[in-house]
């Protein structure tokens, strides 16, 4: 499962796109199933972001296309089980996603990885919404010197239903862009 994972990051063809100091690499890895990784460089520090994840389910305007996050479960100390649902535009339906998410803090580097993983399987299906599966992602936040970090963000997911290739690439991108510009306005 692990060798999967990794070849659908080094198999198939980037591509790539640049807006607003903000990097954007999509590919297709197979029907219905997208990998992105986005990074920018921000002025801000992994307590600030890290914060900003943990208010989600009070305020998830930050996340493009959020209708709401409902924190599961944190009764662990670095684990988080999470709900999220995002609104999607006709014709599309809403989607879903039920996660699980570790986070690991570095002091000595600063540096803040947080790692999720899909436990959709652990949870019936709501009418009306379609949920992702095979989610799998990272968010993490480098030092790189003086107040500058660099934020990545490596995820794929099978995103269900019938979506044109076209417009789930395009919806991938611009909520990806949208995601990073509002952590940015948050942090900075």
């Amino acid at each position: 499962m692990q060798a999967q994972k990794i070849d659908a990051f080094t198999s198939a063809k980037w591509r790539s796109t640049e807006t607003n100091k903000i990097l954007i690499s999509v590919k297709q890895v197979s029907e219905q199933h997208f990998a992105i990784n986005a990074k920018m460089y921000i002025k801000a520090d992994p307590q600030a972001f890290f914060a900003l994840l943990e208010a989600a389910d009070q305020d998830c305007s930050w996340l493009a296309s959020c209708k709401k996050i409902t924190i599961l479960d944190k009764s662990l100390p670095q684990f988080r089980y999470v709900h999220t649902v995002f609104s999607s535009p006709w014709p599309a339906k809403d989607r879903e996603m039920y996660t699980r998410s570790e986070h690991i803090f570095h002091p000595e580097t600063q540096d803040l990885s947080i790692f999720i993983t899909d436990i959709s399987d652990q949870y019936p299906n709501t009418p009306g919404v379609l949920k992702l599966k095979g989610v799998s992602a990272q968010w993490s936040m480098t030092h790189q010197f003086g107040p500058w970090y660099e934020l990545n963000y490596l995820a794929e997911a099978t995103v269900g239903g019938w979506i044109p290739t076209w417009l789930s690439e395009n919806l991938l991108i611009s909520s990806t862009e949208k995601t990073f510009k509002r952590i940015r306005n948050r942090l900075q």
